[in-house]
């Protein structure tokens, strides 16, 4: 019985009624095949929404403050003045932060440009005031 054939004989009715003959072997397939037709679903359905993370088999992974400043082509201070003012995107575990390449690789290609609250940040504190 192919999935084509068990789709027919399930058609409407309550899946855990049904009483269906198979051999193991083509329960198997059977089930590998609902996988793959998920999974094809989801992809097709998480290529629609842009708000989805982006999934990937490996996870992306994280590069330290002194692989940052190589990559970037910056020194150590730089990273961390960037980092307090908020231009660079960074994860913080613990006492450490942390960067994902493909985000610098993005602020690298903005030309690195400051966000405005930095900006505004910026001049409210060197006339002594805070920004709202």
């Amino acid at each position: 019985m192919n999935i084509q054939e068990l789709e027919k004989l399930m058609k409407g009715k309550n899946p855990l009624n049904i009483n269906v003959n198979m051999t193991l072997e083509d329960f198997y397939e059977y089930s590998e095949q609902i996988a793959t037709r998920t999974a094809k679903r989801i992809l097709e359905e998480a290529g629609k929404d842009k708000n989805l993370i982006n999934v990937s088999a490996e996870p992306e992974k994280l590069i330290n403050v002194d692989e940052a400043a190589e990559f970037l082509d910056l020194t150590k201070p730089t990273i961390y003045t960037k980092v307090s003012r908020g231009e660079l995107p960074y994860i913080k575990k613990g006492k450490r932060i942390y960067f994902q390449k493909s985000k610098l690789l993005e602020y690298y290609k903005q030309g690195s440009k400051e966000p405005i609250e930095a900006k505004v940040n910026e001049y409210f504190a060197k006339r002594g005031e805070v920004a709202i």
